[in-house]
């Protein structure tokens, strides 16, 4: 992954976390809280990867990630939801081509064999 992996997360201590893990893969990375913020950011970057925190509700889920994903420069990078565990990720959402879901609390190796797996697509 040349291209920096982005992370959406509302969480600041889940948003280091990822940020964390990430470098320790070599994968550099950018994080916002609101996926607003990332969408300000789209226009010069191109990203690797899209790290993206639910919270809970399926319609603005979806609404945030369609958003996300119409823009060219989040279309193509692979999609890993991050989700709280009393929180099934609704299928809408699953549709819009999520790769990989994860629960909080963070299993942190799955996490890293989640991202090498698709660092090496």
């Amino acid at each position: 992954m040349l291209d920096p992996a982005l992370v959406i997360h509302s969480d600041s201590a889940t948003r280091r976390l990822l940020q964390d893990e990430l470098g320790a893969l070599g994968v550099p990375s950018t994080a916002v809280e609101r996926p607003d913020d990332a969408l300000q950011l789209l226009p010069p970057t191109r990203f690797s990867l899209i790290v993206f925190g639910l919270d809970g509700d399926p319609a603005n889920d979806l609404g945030r990630l369609t958003r996300l994903r119409k823009t060219p420069q989040a279309h193509e990078a692979p999609v890993i939801v991050v989700r709280p565990e009393c929180s099934p990720l609704a299928p809408e959402v699953a549709a819009l081509t999520v790769h990989a879901e994860l629960t909080t609390p963070l299993d942190r190796r799955r996490f890293r064999e989640i991202v090498s797996a698709l660092s090496n697509r």
